[in-house]
């Protein structure tokens, strides 16, 4: 997933993942390229940068959790932030009350599906939905979603949330309930 944004971000881009698991982001982004990496193992939630008072990052990469109330936390606190973001999150949350429809941004939406790792064996290793990056680089946003395209090779990219519905990433209407999807 990593490898699918990375076109998209500066090399000397300060970025930070503020939900820790293992450390792997780390690991990952330091492979491709990116050495001023900040995730480190603390409460998100109850730290300084939560609350506004650290400035030592330019752009937010994650994929935060998709328990609870985390997606819409992160959201706001990239909107609150003011700076760059990029969320690998389920294409649901486009069609979500909590994504901010009112800023440019842009998808990455990955050709082969996304397989992901739980550390502690939680979850699945097959994801039940599918997964994309949005990706808000402030001004920057139209300009490098213009120059990305030729630069993915795994991922293609989408501009609006009818593009997704056009490329059946997002379903387009509203999921059945339970009930009615065992029928």
């Amino acid at each position: 997933a990593f490898r699918d944004l990375s076109p998209a971000l500066p090399p000397s881009a300060r970025l930070f993942d503020p939900y820790y698991c293992e450390g792997a982001c780390v690991k990952h982004l330091h492979r491709l390229g990116f050495k001023n990496v900040i995730n480190e193992n603390e409460d998100f939630y109850a730290s300084k940068r939560f609350r506004g008072h650290v400035d030592d990052f330019d752009i937010v990469v994650t994929n935060p959790p998709y328990s609870g109330d985390h997606k819409a936390r992160i959201f706001q606190f990239c909107l609150e932030s003011k700076k760059k973001w990029a969320l690998l999150v389920p294409a649901y949350v486009v069609d979500k009350s909590y994504f901010p429809r009112q800023v440019d941004c842009f998808f990455i939406v990955p050709k082969i599906k996304y397989e992901y790792h739980h550390p502690e064996g939680t979850g699945k290793d097959t994801s039940p939905f599918e997964s994309l990056w949005i990706v808000h680089l402030g001004a920057d946003t139209d300009r490098v979603y213009r120059q990305l395209s030729p630069a993915l090779t795994h991922a293609t990219l989408k501009r609006t949330r009818d593009d997704l519905v056009s490329a059946k990433t997002l379903r387009g209407t509203k999921r059945p309930n339970p009930r009615q999807r065992k029928r």
